[in-house]
């Protein structure tokens, strides 16, 4: 689980609103990963699925909705 600023807590399952995008978009993973080919490490905070599309994006970057967080 991830506190949010606000005192929300988002967690696998939630849905959120990217709000870089507009689009609303379920919690699937939390500390993603990815290494480049020259070895570059990066690490977001979440996972998100929106249409059948998976990303990574940061908790700067989502808010809570009403009623689907702790």
């Amino acid at each position: 689980m991830w506190r949010k600023q606000g005192g929300k807590t988002l967690k696998i399952g939630d849905l959120v609103k990217d709000t870089s995008t507009g689009d609303v978009v379920m919690i699937v993973g939390l500390k993603p990963t990815y290494t480049d080919h020259l070895g570059d490490y990066a690490v977001w905070d979440f996972k998100v699925l929106n249409e059948g599309r998976l990303y990574n994006v940061d908790a700067d970057d989502l808010e809570a909705l009403g009623g689907s967080n702790s």
